[in-house]
């Protein structure tokens, strides 16, 4: 990147670094003499402030020391309003100052000062432009590392921020591809440069060729020479129709060298002498230096060596009369090789030694420079630990006073505080003591109610069994001799009223009024049913059970009883053989893994179920009861027919559900 590329970026860097309480309008077309006529004419101080950061932005980029002087003013200004924005933006500004006049220790203190103050006031659009200007210094002092952690900081606030500021993001996309170049990041870098074209689109011609140029030097680096080209072609395009020739004869330069370089020395030569007519009357001496030098290089390295020494000391006469260090190392060094081409060995000899004297000299003063960083550094570090420890003994004084006077406060909120609390506390001692006799009331009223109830429940299922039996004794007297049909209609109907006369005996029985236990329950229906239908069928059967101990509630158990009453009836009737030596029923009940389901199992080893067996198109009306009471609990009723008459009932709890 050549100079004033370089210039241009920090110095756009700069104009975007900070906002003064809102959008402040640019003086950029005014004179010097204007601002500072301006300034002094000002009536309040948000023109002073409008007026001093002008001056000192723009005296940084022509004159830094000037520069510094109006940032002084900015920052003492704000500094004696207690304005504590305004401080913040003029630290930064004089912190750039301090920058361009090469105290970078100063630049350093008054950036992190301005980006404090940010942090503090949550000023998220300064304190991303406080990262940039940050990263760009670490960038000049090669720290990249550094520069490309606080660019990235600067990028992941930028981006939340609403209404997106292209500028300041295609600022801070070029310093992270800035770093990644300097780390070898080539890929990144050309993928961050692609991102600002897309973002600048056609807002700005003069960031346009800036971006292009970076291209073609990492393309350079690459050793990718015809994209790099490519770029530099691009940007002399945009840099003849819009951006001032200053900038299009430097690119001309940076052209001129890669063709150097690639030893095309007549396209070189073309675009040095496109360059030298922009720059000989522009009054930029170094580009004019610089130049005359190359052309010097072409010539020299076409064997035309009373030519090429001819430009080369036209290059030291400019490096001379203006005191360019660098460059006048630069051109005694050309001569010398020159003048050795030409045999004048004593001559070259001469050349090379003003070159050497010179290159010592700049590194004294590079050595000097460095030991007045460091010397500012260790006085500032030795101020700051001065002040840390007055501040420390203020605040150990200011410390030991508060405490003696929080103590006494302390003691006294403590004594009332004390006292509200044992107030309190006998307060809630007397509330907590009513509270306890009123819920012992309550509970004796709760205990008497439920005792009266369970007696009247009790009372109920007695009462309800005793009307059941009542009805079935009632039913027995209507048996009618010699009627067969009749009497099994009766005995069927007893049987039912019998199941549910079961049930009430067994709540009555039972500390639990609504649910049944099954074991309890089914064996005594098993043995009722039993008892009935031994004497009229003349049958003797063996029952093998399975039954799990559930509690089930009355809704469930009463067709459960009535199905498995019904199923066992039929085996009675149906099932066995006169002259089968045994008659087994088994049944099986177990709660299935689903919750609230049962598996209600009943089989025979009898005749088994008649052939095409079709519970659905029956016209007996106890399996249709079976198969009505099997759907109102939500079940599935399956059968089998082998070595006897199976039935296999799954049923749901829907009460418990």
């Amino acid at each position: 990147m050549n100079y004033r590329i370089a210039l241009y970026f920090f110095a756009l860097t700069c104009l975007l670094s900070s906002t003064i309480k809102g959008q402040r309008k640019s003086s950029d077309n005014l004179p010097l003499d204007s601002l500072r006529l301006q300034f002094e004419q000002a009536k309040n101080d948000e023109d002073r402030y409008r007026s001093l950061w002008d001056l000192t932005f723009r005296y940084v980029i022509v004159n830094a020391d000037s520069g510094v002087f109006y940032g002084k003013k900015y920052l003492s200004l704000a500094e004696n309003n207690n304005d504590q924005l305004e401080t913040a933006n003029a630290n930064q500004r004089l912190g750039v100052a301090y920058w361009f006049s090469g105290d970078v220790p100063k630049a350093f203190d008054l950036l992190n000062k301005a980006l404090d103050t940010y942090i503090e006031l949550n000023d998220k659009k300064n304190i991303a432009k406080c990262y940039i200007n940050l990263g760009n210094l670490n960038y000049v002092k090669k720290n990249y590392n550094k520069s490309l952690q606080l660019s990235l900081k600067a990028l992941d606030i930028q981006e939340k921020i609403v209404p997106t500021d292209t500028m300041v993001l295609a600022s801070l996309r070029i310093n992270l591809a800035a770093s990644f170049q300097k780390t070898g990041k080539y890929g990144l870098c050309h993928e961050q440069l692609d991102k600002v074209l897309v973002l600048i689109g056609d807002t700005s011609d003069r960031l346009k060729v800036k971006v292009l140029v970076n291209k073609y030097q990492i393309s350079k680096l690459e050793e990718n020479h015809e994209e790099a080209l490519d770029y530099m072609n691009k940007a002399l395009l945009i840099a003849k129709s819009s951006v001032d020739r200053l900038v299009e004869s430097d690119i001309h330069i940076d052209m001129g060298n890669l063709y150097l370089q690639l030893e095309q020395y007549e396209a070189a030569m073309t675009n040095f002498e496109k360059a030298y007519q922009i720059i000989e009357n522009s009054g930029h001496q170094r580009s004019k230096m610089a130049v005359s030098q190359q052309i010097g290089w072409v010539y020299f390295m076409r064997n035309d060596f009373r030519t090429a020494k001819k430009f080369f000391l036209e290059a030291n006469r400019v490096a001379e009369e203006y005191d360019m260090l660098d460059g006048k190392r630069s051109t005694y060094e050309s001569l010398a090789q020159v003048d050795s081409a030409l045999g004048n060995f004593y001559k070259a000899y001469e050349f090379k030694s003003l070159a050497y004297t010179i290159r010592d000299s700049i590194f004294n003063i590079d050595k000097a420079r460095e030991l007045e960083e460091l010397t500012a550094n260790f006085e500032l570090d030795k101020k700051n630990e001065e002040i840390s420890l007055l501040t420390a003994e203020k605040n150990i004084k200011s410390l030991e006073a508060k405490q003696q006077r929080n103590l006494k406060i302390g003691l006294l909120i403590g004594t009332i505080l004390l006292a509200i609390s044992l107030g309190m506390l006998y307060n809630r001692f007397l509330l907590k003591k009513k509270a306890v006799e009123i819920i012992e009331e309550q509970k004796k009223a709760i205990t008497l109610k439920n005792t009266e109830n369970e007696l009247l429940i009790k009372e109920t299922h007695h009462r309800v069994k005793n009307n059941l039996q009542i009805i079935s004794s009632l039913l027995n007297t209507k048996t009618v001799e010699g009627n067969k049909r009749v009497n099994e209609v009766l005995l069927d109907s007893q049987n039912k009223i019998k199941t549910m006369a079961l049930i009430h005996q067994n709540l009555y029985n039972s500390d639990n009024f609504v649910k049944v236990h099954t074991s309890n329950y089914f064996k005594d229906l098993i043995e009722h049913v039993k008892n009935s239908n031994n004497e009229p069928h003349n049958k003797t059967v063996t029952f093998n059970m399975d039954i799990d101990d559930s509690e089930i509630k009355m809704d469930l158990a009463v067709p459960l009883g009535l199905i498995l009453n019904e199923l066992i009836t039929n085996s009675y009737k149906y099932a066995f053989k006169v002259n089968q030596k045994e008659n087994l029923i088994t049944i099986k009940f177990k709660k299935t893994s689903k919750m609230n389901s049962y598996n209600l199992e009943i089989y025979d080893n009898g005749n088994g179920l008649p052939k095409n067996f079709d519970i659905d198109k029956l016209s007996s009306f106890g399996l249709q009861m079976v198969k009505g009471l099997v759907r109102q609990l939500n079940g599935e009723i399956q059968f089998r027919n082998g070595s006897g008459a199976g039935f296999n009932i799954y049923v749901e709890d829907t009460a418990a559900a």
